[in-house]
């Protein structure tokens, strides 16, 4: 299980929107993190794909 702390740490704003350089797919559980981007801002993060992000913040997924 897995929580983030705040998006805007572990995201970059680029063209006024937040980058987290991951691509998740919807399960039961939260967020399952499918591919990280290499040195993108999850990669810096530590999130690895097959990772299950339950809550961003105090913001369940």
């Amino acid at each position: 299980m897995l929580i983030l702390d705040h998006g805007v740490s572990t995201a970059r704003h680029l063209a006024g929107r937040a980058r987290a350089g991951l691509s998740a797919r919807d399960i039961p559980a939260g967020l399952c993190v499918a591919e990280v981007d290499t040195e993108g801002p999850a990669e810096a993060a530590g999130l690895r794909p097959g990772d299950i992000i339950v809550q961003i913040g105090t913001a369940p997924v």
